[in-house]
């Protein structure tokens, strides 16, 4: 009887140190790969960071100095990316369709440097 008692708590005690051994490593595994993100995340707002700063002075250069310049991205379920890039100036506003078209065309020969990724240009207009 005492040999089935102690059999019994050894298992038990082995099992809860599994148990424990298990939710630590899942926690490392959660922990790393949120840390992952988080640096990925970091590396993509330092790219769209300076990917408005290239935007901006490619405008400066077409004589738009001060052009508002925003960038937003959007997650798809799927996981892709797509940005939508707003400029501003009231400058451009004064521009007829044929030449705000040739604008933007011109801005998407400034490349994103991330592969694989949907960057569309529009005019604020106000």
């Amino acid at each position: 009887m005492r040999a089935i008692q102690r059999i019994t708590w050894w298992l038990i005690a082995t099992l809860l140190l599994v148990l424990i051994c298990a939710f630590a490593i899942s926690g490392t595994v959660l922990s790393q790969s949120r840390e992952v993100a988080k640096e990925q995340k970091e590396y993509y707002k330092m790219l769209e960071h300076e990917y408005v700063k290239e935007i901006q002075t490619f405008l400066k250069d077409q004589g738009y100095a001060a052009s508002g310049v925003t960038m937003n991205r959007i997650i798809d379920e799927n996981g892709s990316i797509e940005y939508r890039v707003t400029i501003h100036h009231r400058r451009i506003l004064d521009l007829d369709m044929e030449q705000r078209e040739k604008l933007l065309t011109k801005c998407r020969d400034v490349k994103f440097p991330v592969e694989g990724c949907s960057v569309f240009y529009e005019l604020l207009e106000s």
